[in-house]
């Protein structure tokens, strides 16, 4: 699929925003929910600070979101992936694996979790020794 297909059918799922407010990020969130800010200049010459909020584990329904924010108020969301048009360019992933690192990664981590599997030998940080107090 090509790159400018794949912006196009991203640009579809955005709708609009209801207006709410930015939460505040507490410090209990970094596995549950991230934030990328950028601050631009706008057309009048003022700097606006626009942010992406992904809520992680996603909503009610199971359903993973992305907020766009302008200056801390709500303007659109989208599923992921998931890339929004601001002035002066599109917020998109700043993280894009290519095809053969994807590849060697899924393989790596299979040739690891198949050795660990087949081991079949007990280690004290793995499997939770290192809670149970035995420490020597």
């Amino acid at each position: 699929m090509s790159s400018e297909r794949k912006r196009r059918r991203a640009a579809r799922r955005v709708k609009p925003g209801d207006g709410h407010a930015l939460q505040r990020y507490r410090w209990w969130q970094p596995f549950s929910r991230s934030l990328f800010h950028l601050r631009l200049r706008s057309d009048g010459g003022s700097q606006e600070t626009w942010t992406v909020d992904v809520r992680l584990g996603g909503d009610s329904g199971g359903e993973v979101w992305a907020r766009l924010y302008r200056d801390g108020i709500n303007q659109a969301r989208s599923k992921l992936p998931a890339a929004f048009a601001v002035p002066g360019g599109t917020i998109i992933s700043p993280i894009q694996l290519p095809a053969w690192m994807n590849i060697s990664l899924l393989v790596v981590t299979i040739l690891a979790s198949t050795e660990r599997a087949l081991r079949l030998r007990y280690n004290w940080i793995l499997d939770g020794g290192i809670f149970d107090g035995d420490v020597g």
